[in-house]
């Protein structure tokens, strides 16, 4: 029997993970200039919650090949203009989307210099893995892991520069609540569930974008505020 990834994302060990990932955006948030901000889940069952200093924060969740949310696009043609993000959350969605996807390239487009991307994933290496490969045989989807580094590399050829990899998430998933897990920076962090990278774009990029006639329009949902621009600017 083959699951939907929602069910995943709905199990109680997730759940905790995220809440325990979303206090790391809080604190990381903290220390980023308020202006509009976006945060990208790997499901629509795997809410965020809101930022102080950020009231204006878009958001969407994967959903197949595409994302949802407040707006609908394809991952590698986010309706928004260059550099207009101060902060961009982008968690697992690398493990839904996988590689080909475009979506690195376009989160290191929208974020403003000087804002914050955060990129959480699955740590392939992780002591998760029995944890995983009994999902699996359960029927749920595999995840597509990508390492830290793999994701380094990537955002480096995007001019972007990523601090040190943070760790969370225990080396065991738990449904105990997240005040009660280890703190990730304990020994044997290397091992955790998931891996963050926190990055920064230094200057304007240099890079040449698509013409605006080659950027397919998105649906708006339904109550969400229609405008004559097709992008949202911050």
């Amino acid at each position: 029997m083959n699951l939907a990834p929602d069910d995943l994302y709905q199990r109680i060990e997730m759940r905790h993970l995220f809440c325990r990932e979303w206090s790391l955006v809080e604190r990381h948030a903290r220390f980023v200039a308020s202006g509009t901000g976006l945060s990208i889940a790997p499901s629509s069952a795997s809410p965020d919650g809101g930022l102080s200093g950020h009231s204006r924060l878009v958001r969407l969740h994967a959903n197949e090949l595409q994302l949802d949310g407040q707006l609908r696009c394809l991952p590698r043609s986010l309706p928004f203009e260059d550099d207009s993000m101060q902060l961009v959350v982008a968690r697992h969605v690398t493990d839904c989307l996988g590689r080909g996807s475009g979506i690195e390239a376009e989160l290191a487009r929208v974020v403003a210099p000087g804002g914050l991307l955060m990129v959480f994933g699955f740590n392939p290496v992780s002591s998760w893995r029995p944890w995983w490969s009994a999902r699996i045989r359960d029927g749920l989807p595999a995840p597509r892991f990508r390492s830290a580094r793999s994701m380094r590399r990537m955002l480096a050829e995007q001019d972007l520069s990523a601090g040190r990899s943070e760790f969370l998430g225990g080396v065991w998933p738990s449904s105990l609540p997240p005040d009660a897990i280890a703190d990730a920076r304990s020994s044997g962090a290397f091992w955790h569930g998931v891996w963050l990278l926190t990055a920064r774009k230094q200057r304007f990029g240099m890079r040449p974008v698509s013409p605006l006639s080659a950027r397919r329009r998105v649906g708006m949902n339904p109550g969400l505020l229609q405008s004559s621009s097709r992008r949202i600017a911050s």
